[in-house]
């Protein structure tokens, strides 16, 4: 489905736009309050995308376009990019557990979209485009391996420019 122009609500805040990714399926469901995990079911691929009023209704639209149809490409980069963040962080929280069953929490994952039971989209950030004309987008995670802060990916197109605390998202 075609996002279009009518789609786009506004807010005090932000524009945003509510929509479904095929590649977001599957995921955790991170729709609670500060992206808390809303229900043990995975995820139906629904999501939030937002950007602040200085961003054009016509690049917004644009840009939530073309995350649907690069839906695929932008999760995997995400996964893959996250994957060393959570191999690094694992070990320390692990010893944080107390009586929680780690291998549910924070499983052993070697590949990468293993994650995808572990984290979820809380929401898609759309920024003005790059000086080269590249869509920019910032995805917020809600993630078991750090509840508080989350995990962000920043993208210029198709790349991943930078990756760590939901923070990077913005």
């Amino acid at each position: 489905m075609v996002i279009l122009s009518s789609d786009v609500s506004k807010t005090e805040y932000f524009k945003e736009i509510h929509t479904s990714v095929s590649a977001v399926k599957g995921m955790q469901n991170r729709g609670g309050d500060y992206g808390s995990i809303s229900s043990p079911e995975p995820s139906e691929g629904h999501i939030k995308v937002l950007c602040d009023h200085d961003v054009s209704t016509e690049t917004f639209v644009s840009t939530v376009n073309w995350i649907k149809k690069h839906g695929e490409e932008i999760i995997e980069a995400s996964l893959k990019s996250l994957l060393p963040e959570y191999s690094e962080l694992r070990p320390l929280v692990l010893e944080s557990l107390v009586s929680e069953d780690s291998n549910l929490i924070l499983p052993n994952v070697n590949e990468y979209m293993a994650l995808k039971s572990i984290c979820g989209v809380i929401a898609i950030y759309v920024n003005n485009k790059t000086d080269a004309g590249e869509f920019s987008i910032g995805i917020e995670f809600g993630c078991n391996w750090d509840e508080e802060h989350g995990a962000g990916c920043l993208f210029e197109g198709l790349n991943v420019v930078d990756v760590g605390g939901a923070d990077v998202a913005f």
